[in-house]
């Protein structure tokens, strides 16, 4: 035998073990023998125990028997006649079973006497009962209480007596051979323990030269078997011949087998089919031939399931080059190969989706920048926070008297404006009042004196809108040189023809009331808005508004005549955007003055009202547009948010776990063996988990994957679990919609708006409870959060804050609505939507 880099020290340390191994087997030997003879005596002790147990068992029965028959012919009662005969044959299955298990008892002449005495008892206690049913009670108790009956009771008393002493002497002999025998052991014990300390001390000496390259060896071959555990391959190893001599974790699971079934099995026991892949023998003799081999095989796991794997294999190889045995990792690629399938499918559904919604988008955009471009009106953007110019149409410039773009939108509104309006309020303040409005509100439309560049002053109209982009709140004003109307709504005054030609001009129409009779003038330009002929007649301005005014407005219109009426001009707004249905069916928007006294009485009350109406349809279709384009924009970002959200879990996120898990697995092996670089391994799992926590966290932020995945319900519950840090969260979900799934639009917008409410609480409101209610009203979903902070100024908040602006504007993109109210002690925020149910769950 051979010791390469083995020393005559270390060579006398491997015999020191080898002899330490030889005591330790004979020891093992001794054990083993001593064990296996303690499981023989097993049937023995429990003989024993069933003798001890038969001994008490026969004095019970036998002191019934007796006492049974004597009460039985004392009382006359049948019970004990029952109770005799029911013990009578159990006594004598006892004393036979007590023979069997020990036959040496009690001696034979004894036994004769015993059982010969017992037959007698029998005889006479059946004879007394026999009496008994004769009628001869005092003959019978004679027989059982006579000299006879007591001398054979004697008799058998006493040979029962040398049996129950015969089994009490058979435990106690069994019991001391028991304690005999553990004396020995405890012996034997003793004097191997010094032996084995001995043992352990020689072979200790012996490893230790090399315990430290086998625990080098044993850590990496744990750390391979670990990592190879962890991956998701499916890894086997085999001989030359294919028989498996190693799997990984994942090859057993993908084959319903354990390691011990399949680990010696030649490996066409995991099946293939000829038609779709190579066979198993076709695999090794590829992978013998040219050292290695990859590509696609079918196999079938333990209860029939078939899977297509890609497969790569290679040889193994000694430290001499000779190959040893063959080794592969196969991936499960069926459901990869249905997902390209499905996958393809949905790309090339998403591609014609695609093309036809930007074919859309890009006739939107030709037509909203046609319409910007083209419209009469002068349109611009306003961006905060100094709320200037930042884009003009063409219309804009021309109508401002600007060089070009680029000086317009250098001004601001006030700074195209006079000094002061009409109404003596400086523009500069009026201008800051306009534009809170229209953000607080979503739109605003009020007239307006501007300013063009060259001093010129102008009355005008003004309609703001606000609107979304890019995350960012802009307006877009549109302004109308209603200079034209003005001039015409003063030659009104003068003469009818001068009205009716100026109407034409300014499009604008008007209409007069004469209080006394109720009876109501239109003039052409109103009756062409309002697309009526000359026919048609209404008896009252009641009757006109009835007829013609949407029902959404009707209400509020009616209510401002009969103010006007009673004579409270001052509960009139001065101009009023409402609704119209012509007879035709069309709807159509106009603006509506506030009715001005024509005429006056002699007490100065007005006896004739005049008012005007312009149409601004076209404007309203403008406004739509943008919002619908805004809309568009908004749900588009989600749908980005959350495919970046997957890409980013998917991939990055996946890939970190992986890292971490492993740095973790090499960290506890250092740990273990007290090797280098513990505390840089350490800090490297804790970076690692922490770039882990930090994908996942830009991964809900982008896109919540419990909406994705579970729902709104399971998805606000979570978000409550995550503010419970700092106050109480109550999450109460309306049964019809615990299992049901809304849209995705419905379902992001409500999300979105109930993750603004909560961290408004958090940041502002001081609050201990925050409850968050989902329920359902006819086709509505309802979603409320409510706490008890401190509250605040909702026209304030809604005016200077973007958050509440876009919890709006998202109940709004779904076509619902968000009311906010707020008192100190309790802040609630309602949102209101339709509730599109795709899949619907009862």
């Amino acid at each position: 035998m051979k010791h390469r880099g083995k020393s005559p020290l270390a060579y006398r340390r491997l015999v020191f073990l080898l002899i330490a191994l030889a005591i330790n087997a004979m020891l093992m030997m001794w054990l083993v023998w001593d064990s296996y003879d303690a499981y023989g005596n097993i049937t023995t002790m429990q003989q024993n125990r069933r003798v001890e147990d038969l001994r008490s068992t026969i004095l019970h029965f036998d002191e019934i028997l007796t006492m049974s028959a004597r009460m039985a012919v004392l009382t006359g009662e049948s019970e004990w006649e029952e109770r005799y005969h029911h013990f009578e044959p159990l006594l004598g299955d006892a004393i036979n079973e007590a023979k069997t298990l020990a036959p040496t008892a009690q001696g034979a002449a004894a036994a004769a006497r015993t059982d010969a005495a017992n037959v007698e008892l029998v005889e006479m206690e059946i004879r007394a009962m026999k009496l008994l049913h004769d009628g001869f009670a005092d003959e019978a108790r004679a027989l059982l209480f006579g000299d006879r009956y007591r001398q054979q009771k004697q008799v058998y008393a006493e040979g029962m007596m040398v049996l129950t002493d015969g089994l009490a002497k058979i435990g106690a002999s069994d019991l001391s051979r028991r304690r005999r025998r553990g004396i020995a052991n405890i012996v034997a014990g003793a004097l191997m323990i010094p032996l084995i300390v001995v043992a352990w001390a020689l072979a200790f000496s012996a490893a230790r030269s090399w315990a430290a390259e086998r625990a080098r060896a044993e850590k990496s071959l744990q750390f391979q078997a670990t990592l190879l555990d962890q991956i998701r391959d499916a890894v086997t190893a085999t001989d030359m011949t294919g028989r498996i001599t190693y799997i990984n974790a994942a090859q057993a699971a993908w084959t319903g087998r354990t390691k011990e079934e399949l680990i010696g099995r030649p490996v066409e026991i995991y099946g293939s089919d000829p038609a779709r892949g190579v066979t198993q023998q076709e695999l090794i003799d590829k992978t013998i031939q040219h050292g290695h081999w990859q590509g696609e095989i079918v196999n079938y796991a333990k209860d029939g399931t078939e899977s297509l794997l890609h497969l790569r294999t290679w040889l193994i190889r000694d430290e001499d080059g000779n190959p040893t045995g063959l080794a592969g990792t196969g991936r499960d690629i069926t459901e990869i190969k249905q997902a390209q399938y499905e996958l393809q499918k949905a790309h090339d559904e998403l591609e014609e989706r695609v093309l036809e919604q930007t074919g859309q988008l890009r006739e939107s955009e030709e037509r909203y920048r046609t319409l910007f471009e083209s419209s009469r009106d002068a349109i611009m953007t306003l961006a905060p926070p100094s709320w200037r110019f930042t884009s003009g149409n063409r219309a804009t410039v021309e109508m401002f008297g600007a060089k070009d773009e680029e000086e317009l939108i250098s001004l601001g509104p006030w700074e195209l404006s006079p000094e002061f309006q009409p109404d003596g309020a400086p523009s500069a303040d009026k201008a800051r009042q306009m534009i809170e409005t229209a953000v607080r509100e979503g739109s605003h439309l009020f007239d307006w004196t501007h300013k063009r560049v060259g001093g010129e002053e102008f009355p005008a109209t003004v309609l703001l809108t606000r609107m979304e982009l890019g995350g960012q709140t802009l307006l877009q004003a549109t302004v109308r040189d209603i200079t034209d109307r003005v001039e015409a709504e003063q030659a009104l005054r003068g003469s009818e023809a001068g009205l009716k030609q100026a109407q034409q001009l300014a499009h604008v129409g008007s209409w007069e009331w004469d209080l006394a009779d109720d009876s109501i003038t239109l003039t052409d330009e109103m009756r062409h808005i309002y697309g009526l002929t000359e026919q048609d007649r209404f008896d009252d301005i009641f009757a006109l508004v009835d007829a013609m005014v949407h029902p959404d407005n009707k209400e509020v219109i009616l209510s401002d005549l009969r103010a006007l009426a009673a004579g409270e001009m001052g509960k009139v707004p001065n101009t009023m955007a409402v609704q119209i249905v012509r007879p035709d069916g069309h709807v159509r928007w106009i603006v509506g003055t506030a009715p001005q006294p024509r005429r006056r009485d002699a007490d100065g009350k007005p006896t004739v009202m005049m008012g005007t109406v312009h149409d601004i349809t076209e404007l309203k279709m403008t406004e739509e547009s943008l919002k619908a384009a805004h809309r568009r924009l908004m749900f588009a970002g989600e749908r980005e948010r959350r495919a970046v959200a997957r890409e980013l879990h998917d991939s990055l996120g996946q890939q970190t776990i992986g890292m971490h898990l492993a740095i973790e697995s090499i960290l506890a092996k250092a740990k273990a063996s007290g090797g280098k670089y513990v505390e840089e391994l350490g800090s490297l799992s804790k970076t690692c988990q922490m770039l882990a926590n930090e994908i996942r966290a830009v991964c809900y932020g982008l896109y919540p994957p419990a909406l994705e995945a579970l729902g709104l319900c399971p998805a606000l519950r979570q978000l409550g679990r995550e503010s419970e840090h700092a106050l109480t969260v109550e999450v109460t979900c309306a049964p019809c919609l615990e299992e049901t799934r809304l849209s995705g639009d419905v379902e992001i917008a409500l999300f979105r708006i109930g993750q603004e409410a909560i961290a408004n609480a958090l940041r502002h409101s001081q609050a201990k409870t925050l409850t968050i209610d989902i329920d359902r009203e006819g086709d509505d979903v309802i979603l409320t959060v409510a706490d008890d902070g401190v509250g605040f100024d909702t026209q304030q908040a809604e005016s200077s804050g973007l958050g509440l602006r876009t919890m709006h504007e998202r109940a709004d993109a779904v076509g619902g609505e968000l009311q906010i109210t707020s008192h100190p002690g309790q802040t609630r925020v309602t949102a209101r939507v339709p509730g599109r149910f795709p899949e619907m769950q009862t």
